[in-house]
């Protein structure tokens, strides 16, 4: 268990968009994902008491990740599962630095696409 984290709100903020890109994804590709599993990896990658709960909890974005690079110039065959929303937000440049885009990026980068694809 996360320290402070059952008696501190701020560690719930994100609950909202957490759980719905995790039911987007499932409604769209039959994915049976745990939306409280993503939370524990979003509060693993930075948690509330960090500066970067703020803005990054994703960690997307950070110097030398190649992760948003990959999905804003659609590689890896990252466009096959993206929603129409995302690669919207994507065009327009929405600030990786919103920390609700983060996650959903996040979301996105960690959503197996090799499952999708046939590949092991």
């Amino acid at each position: 268990m996360i320290d402070g984290a059952p008696d501190d709100e701020s560690w719930d903020k994100y609950d909202s968009t957490i759980q719905g890109e995790v039911n987007q994804y499932r409604a769209r590709l039959l994915w049976m994902a745990d939306w409280v599993l993503f939370k524990a990896q979003v509060w693993t990658e930075s948690g509330a008491a960090s500066p970067a709960w703020k803005t990054r909890p994703m960690q997307i974005g950070n110097r030398g990740d190649p992760a948003y690079a990959t999905i804003k110039h659609q590689r890896e065959h990252s466009d096959l599962i993206m929603s129409e929303a995302l690669k919207k937000d994507i065009e327009a440049n929405r600030s990786i630095n919103d920390p609700f885009f983060n996650i959903q990026v996040g979301w996105h980068t960690h959503t197996p696409r090799s499952r999708y694809l046939g590949q092991s």
